[in-house]
């Protein structure tokens, strides 16, 4: 019972210590996640304003081109400024490859590669929540067990002190019998000596 007491609680404090590692580790990861969504979302307003739609459609005249051009550049930039300023925070060269796709290719591989990291810190974020509850859960299942075990332990304990008990008052009866069978012998001689 004390070798399985001692297995869960020290089960129990390695599941409490991983669970809080990862806890930090889950509030760290969803606020880089909810930051990495904001300047994705900034990134996606820059890209949807008239300008850097003008710029995109291609549907000009030359003169209005060159000045659509301009206004296309003056977008990108933006875009990419704002990719690169939540790269340097987050510490995640994914946007800084984002801020270099913005510069060199068109909107339309830039805003895929933007959905598809939206989607995948998504999946991470919903994994991460997942890992999260199973933490939560192997702890409340170790607790009832500790709770249980301890439970057992101290009836046990209470067990154990009533045949203490019942054991000191056994000894206490043999020994009053034993007093008494020799005092009964002694007067049992005493009586036989005194016929004779």
């Amino acid at each position: 019972e004390k070798k399985v007491l001692g297995e869960d609680t020290e089960f129990l404090k390695n599941l409490e210590q991983m669970c809080s590692e990862g806890r930090k580790n889950f509030d760290e990861r969803k606020n880089a996640r909810l930051s990495e969504m904001q300047a994705v979302a900034e990134t996606i307003e820059i890209l949807q304003e008239d300008d850097a739609r003008d710029a995109m459609s291609g549907t000009y005249n030359s003169f209005v081109q060159e000045s659509s051009t301009t206004k296309h550049s003056e977008a990108r930039r933006r875009a990419a400024a704002a990719l690169r300023a939540q790269a340097l925070k987050s510490k995640n060269p994914a946007f800084s490859v984002l801020a270099t796709s913005a510069e060199l290719d068109s909107f339309t591989k830039v805003k895929k590669a933007i959905d598809d990291m939206i989607s995948m810190l998504k999946t991470q974020q919903e994994d991460e929540v997942k890992k999260n509850d199973w933490c939560k859960e192997e702890l409340h299942k170790t607790d009832m067990s500790t709770a249980k075990a301890n439970d057992k332990r101290d009836a046990l304990q209470a067990q154990i002190g009533e045949l203490d008990s019942t054991i000191k008052a056994l000894d206490d009866g043999i020994a009053a019998a034993k007093a008494q069978i020799s005092q009964l012998q002694l007067d049992l001689q005493r009586a036989s000596e005194d016929r004779q």
